[in-house]
Parts: C-alpha cells; structure tokens; sequence
C-alpha cells in the first residue's frame, strides 16, 4: 500500500495555444494555396508529358477495340452479333469516318465509330481511337459535311492527345488534389482547381474545332455546310451571362459559332487563293 502525502502546489504551465490573428490565418491559407497552386501547375506538365510519350501502339492495345479478324470463340461470335444490329445511321458515320481518314497523316490508331440509340444530339470520343455518335445528332444534322464537322472534331481530340492528357490530369492532378484539398478543407482551392480543369477543358474544344475545319477542308475540298450542328446547337442555348463561360467545359456556343466562321472564312480565302 502507497502512503498519500499531500504536496502544495509550487509553479504552472500555461499550455493554451497561442492566440491566432486574423491576419496571421490569411497569411497561412495564402500560402498553402500558392503551395498547391505550384504542386497542380507541376502535375499538369507532368500529365502533358506523360500523355505525349505514350506510344500509339501502347493506347491502342490498351484502349483500342480489336478487329474482329484478332478474335476467337465466343467473343468473335458476339462480335459478329453485334456487327448485325448495328443501329441504323451507322453506314452513313463509318462512310464519313473512312472520307475523314483517306487522306492520312493521323495517329497510328484504329479509329472506329459506334452509333449509340439513346440520349440526345452528342458525340464523344473515348482512348483508343474510339468515336461515339448519337441517332439523335444523325438525325440533327443532314449535310454529309456537317456531320464529318462533328466527326473530325473527336479525330482531332484523339489527334492532339486530349483524351490521354484528361487521363493523365486525373491520375497527376485532380485525385491528388482533391485529397490535399479535402483533407485541408481549403474551399477556395477546390474552387480554383476546378476553374483550371474547366479552362484546359474549353481550350481543348477550340483546338478540336480548329483541327476539324481544317481536316474537312482536306477531305472534302469544301467547307460549305459545316458549320451546321454548331449553328444548330447556337439556337437551342440560351443567352447566358459573360461570366457563364468560366463554368462551362465548352465555350459559348455563339462565340464558337463566331470563331469557327471567321477560321471558315479563312480557311477558303486560302483554298481559293491556291486554286487560282
């Protein structure tokens, strides 16, 4: 048994934590987002870089739909299955695609298109060479032209790496990021960051329509009609304030729809200047 003997107290520690200014918290956050605005800027050379080393042949065996000819058993028996319900209008988009690819001088990718049944007028592209297309944009556009518009504008995602650069940005940068800014709280950052992926999101649409004029213009030798869908896609948007572009992952339609007219313009002052 432990005898008690009271003992008077002699001294104290204060261990309260020192009070913190408002001004020394702005400071703080401050730099913790000059911090992380250096760390995404690093992450999103590192993402373009990655994405442009890649070799063709490593993204289309990654990404790429094998030729049915590379299939055996059952999966080249589905894939013949599927050849044969192919949704109607896809004849008319790989007819488009094979104009688009004559002239070469692309990827070395195994560019094929799918026409997908549902949603509304749309088209995307996906690693690997891969084009999607909705019925309800065949429908929406009836010049072969305009639609070899929208199909070249996902060749030209594929042709300037857009889609590995968005994989990549997500594999260096937004995960990343999103855990460092979560754990911190730091809003603004949130913020910030996705303004920044919205902003490389919209110059990558300008560069994509910049590449599809110029590839219709070498397929077809025209460009009358081309601008359709956008003219189409112009009227169906609402007028929305200056501000609303800095939200968008597309720029305005009525300014793509301006500068896609004035690239036009251009483009047959050129054409018809060498024709002369």
């Amino acid at each position: 048994m432990i005898a008690y003997s009271e003992r008077p107290l002699v001294a104290t520690v204060d261990l309260s934590a020192p009070g913190v200014s408002a001004r020394g918290a702005f400071r703080g956050v401050g730099r913790a987002l000059l911090l992380l605005a250096a760390l995404y800027a690093a992450g999103s050379a590192v993402a373009i870089g990655a994405a442009t080393i890649i070799p063709d042949s490593t993204e289309r065996s990654w990404f790429g739909r094998p030729d049915i000819s590379e299939l055996t058993g059952d999966a080249r028996v589905f894939a013949e299955i599927a050849l044969q319900r192919k949704p109607r209008g896809s004849d008319r988009a790989e007819k488009v695609l094979d104009r688009l690819l004559e002239p070469g001088g692309l990827r070395a990718l195994r560019y094929d298109i799918t026409v997908v049944s549902d949603g509304g007028p749309n088209a995307w592209a996906r690693p690997g060479g891969r084009i999607f297309v909705s019925s309800a944009l065949l429908n929406a556009i009836g010049t072969e032209v305009g639609l070899a518009t929208v199909i070249a504008h996902e060749l030209g995602h594929h042709e300037r790496r857009h889609i590995l650069r968005r994989l990549a940005r997500g594999l260096f940068v937004q995960i990343p990021a999103q855990a460092v800014l979560g754990r911190l709280r730091l809003r603004a950052g949130e913020e910030g960051a996705r303004f920044a992926e919205l902003s490389h999101e919209r110059s990558e649409e300008t560069e994509a329509d910049e590449f599809a004029l110029n590839r219709v213009l070498l397929a077809y030798g025209r460009l009358e009609d081309s601008l359709e869908f956008f003219e189409f896609i112009a009227k169906l948007e609402p007028r929305s304030p200056g501000a609303a572009r800095f939200l968008r992952t597309h720029p305005l339609s009525a300014e793509r729809l301006d500068h896609l007219r004035l690239l036009r313009a251009s483009l047959d002052g050129r054409a018809g200047a060498a024709g002369s």
